[in-house]
């Protein structure tokens, strides 16, 4: 069995004030037999308190559950073996967080990254849920084995932004997956073969957000000593700013050989941006190319006709029709004078969801006004101008036929900035603020297959899920709890 050495080390960096990062580290004589380690970098998220917690948890739960499921190992271990058991050990830190969370109301939206590699005898099983990295170097290439679970690595995967953008995006650090969020976990495990001579990184995103992959490399491929290439690592991103806690573990397999170093990444990664359409193009493509750009202009044309339609008939500057629909909500009355400011959108808490409309209803798109008016599209293509309760509606036309592929992330904003991302994986709904800070998980448990999402001006919350349209009340943290369930209407 081929020898492997290691260290690790984690910085708070330059601007947090606590470091919400623990690491893991379990030599082969407490696994068991027929491995010879597990290494673990946790990244917690959920205020000053809470990402300690989890990340804390997540490292006591994930190796004790490993050394327990591969205690019989003896010799060789199979790489299904060591697979399940990661898989199960992700599943079981998810449960312990969330229970801790319930236990103690001020860590209730704590979670955590993970990221984990179980080395064996010319194996290494992968599992990670976040954005926190393992890279391998091998013969002088370094490759990123993990893919992040981020909203711009779902823009890069869709063509929607490069990855120089996505580097510089204020959503670089909003999750679509964390450990201890949703009642389940989806970890990405994989089983790859480890050679003489790999060097493995696992690191959380303050140093990928600091450091850039060529220095990575280097520093993997030119420094013999682990102890010293992760001090060298953590003062790279600590001199670029150390904008986040820094946490880094290197393992060697067998001895360590300098080689020259080149970079590469999975193709999720580095995925180009879309190439412009030649001119010397078939015309066919061409005319796609140009209908899907006129469609894209006809869509927008449309939208912004029926929210200035609606704007005028709630001003009485329309006529009107045949058939009047029930009277539009009144606009609110200005606040007195010395009225207390509005709540702070990302403060407000949302109890079990109504459903408010019944009808079949596309998954997308989905709007709502200042004072709650729903804007739906039915399955045959037509728009519905919902009102706020829901009890009444008006059929406005089927102003296309296709408004074509779906989004491949649903997303909206509100008035202050904060940002309402839709996990369909995790079943709940991700808030988070102006600057990508989580600032919550809405509907965790209680929604079936959500879809798309709007936020009217009081911070009500509107989902479709699996096909009708539901309403996550907003209460001020001052309120108390209602006892709303499901009641259609």
């Amino acid at each position: 069995m081929t020898r492997i050495t290691w260290a690790h080390l984690s910085d708070v960096g330059r601007t947090r004030k606590n470091n919400q990062d623990s690491l893991a580290v379990v030599e082969a004589q407490e696994l068991g037999g027929g491995l010879q380690g597990l290494f673990m970098v946790a990244d917690g998220m959920g205020g000053h308190a809470g990402g300690e917690v989890a990340s804390r948890v997540a490292i006591e739960v994930v190796p004790a559950v490993v050394r327990e499921t591969l205690a019989v190992s003896n010799g060789h271990v199979p790489g299904e073996r060591m697979a399940a058991a990661l898989r199960k050990a992700f599943a079981a830190a998810n449960e312990a967080i969330r229970e801790k969370a319930r236990s103690t109301p001020e860590l209730r939206s704590m979670g955590t990254t993970c990221v984990v590699a179980l080395v064996g005898d010319g194996l290494l099983a992968v599992g990670n849920v976040g954005d926190s990295r393992l890279y391998m170097l091998r013969d002088g290439e370094l490759i990123q084995v993990t893919k992040d679970h981020s909203l711009v690595q779902e823009y890069i995967q869709s063509g929607e932004m490069s990855p120089a953008q996505a580097r510089k995006s204020r959503f670089r650090n909003i999750l679509t997956r964390a450990v201890g969020i949703a009642g389940k976990v989806e970890a990405d495990v994989e089983v790859v073969p480890l050679q003489e001579g790999d060097s493995l990184l696992l690191c959380s995103d303050g140093l990928t957000n600091m450091v850039p992959e060529p220095e990575i490399a280097r520093v993997l491929g030119t420094v013999p000593d682990p102890e010293e290439a992760c001090r060298q690592l953590v003062e790279t991103a600590n001199r670029n700013g150390g904008e986040d806690n820094i946490s880094v573990v290197i393992v060697r397999n067998g001895e360590f050989r300098e080689v020259p170093v080149r970079t590469h990444t999975e193709e999720p990664l580095l995925a180009p941006e879309p190439a412009p359409v030649p001119a010397d193009a078939p015309p066919t493509r061409r005319r796609q190319e140009k209908l899907n750009q006129i469609m894209m202009l006809v869509c927008f044309f449309v939208i912004g006709a029926i929210l200035g339609y609606a704007t005028a008939r709630s001003s009485g500057s329309s006529p009107q029709p045949e058939n009047p629909a029930p009277a539009p909500t009144a606009l609110p009355s200005p606040p007195p004078a010395g009225a207390p400011p509005p709540p702070d959108f990302g403060s407000l808490l949302y109890d079990a969801p109504v459903v408010i409309f019944q009808k079949p209803i596309r998954g997308a798109p989905l709007a709502a006004d200042a004072d709650g008016n729903i804007y739906a599209t039915t399955d045959t293509g037509r728009i519905y101008h919902i009102a706020p309760d829901g009890r009444s509606f008006r059929d406005l036309g089927a102003p296309v036929k296709s408004l074509g592929q779906e989004p491949r992330i649903r997303m909206t904003t509100d008035s202050q900035g904060n940002v309402y991302i839709v996990s369909k994986t995790e079943r709940c709904i991700y808030r988070f603020d102006s600057k990508g800070t989580r600032r919550g998980v809405i509907g965790a448990g209680q929604l079936q297959a959500p879809e798309d999402i709007a936020v009217d001006g009081q911070g009500n919350i509107y989902v479709v899920d699996k096909g009708v349209l539901k309403l996550f009340r907003a209460r001020h943290p001052a309120e108390k709890r209602s006892e709303a369930t499901d009641a259609p209407r």
